[in-house]
């Protein structure tokens, strides 16, 4: 085994379980494993403490295990394009988290945990069944994009008003039937997009 590796892609390799061999490389930095059949992430993936990417996209994963919320200079995680039903709380333990993916999955909640995020600038939660948003949403001083798009939101959540370094906002297509005046007092604010909802500017 060669524990000097340091970025493995293995993308549409039609695999239905984690390459256990890639446990045994704990000098591993980035993992892609996109386009495959993974049900699961094995617990051991805490055992890659120098993971800073991993990307996982149009896989089957149902959930997370918590060994992945120990993955502490994980920078980006690609998530996007499957099941993913929930979110642990213990995601408060990735302070180095800049970049996070769980858009078009099947989350219909985050934990407030998520707020603890301090270093997270890129937010993509689009094509899920989120009604509402964390209160804790509005500690990411950081973030500078925010997709919840394609969801079920009624109302505008409010905690994005606090999101002072947000540039890219995209809440269309959900049934949101107002947008607050204050949305223009974010001045770093460079592209919305609302379109498909309920509103109406009367």
């Amino acid at each position: 085994i060669n524990n000097h590796l340091e970025v493995v892609r293995m993308n549409s390799c039609a695999l239905t379980t984690f390459p256990q061999i890639l446990l045994a490389m704990p000098n591993l930095q980035s993992i892609q494993l996109n386009r495959n059949k993974l049900r699961q992430l094995p617990e051991e993936i805490k055992n890659l403490p120098k993971l800073n990417r991993l990307t996982a996209y149009i896989n089957e994963l149902e959930g997370l295990p918590d060994g992945f919320y120990s993955l502490r200079k994980l920078e980006i995680a690609d998530l996007y394009f499957n099941n993913i039903q929930k979110v642990s709380p213990l995601i408060e333990q990735m302070d180095s988290l800049d970049i996070l993916y769980l858009s078009n999955n099947k989350l219909y909640s985050l934990p407030e945990e998520i707020g603890k995020l301090k270093n997270l600038s890129m937010l993509y939660l689009h094509h899920n069944k989120l009604s509402y948003l964390p209160t804790s949403i509005s500690n990411l001083k950081t973030l500078k994009v925010l997709h919840i798009n394609h969801n079920l939101f009624q109302e505008f959540p409010v905690q994005i008003l606090d999101l002072t370094a947000l540039e890219d906002l995209d809440i269309s297509n959900n049934e949101i039937d107002a947008v607050p005046y204050s949305l223009t007092e974010l001045k770093n604010l460079r592209l919305l997009f609302i379109q498909k909802n309920l509103y109406d500017e009367d």
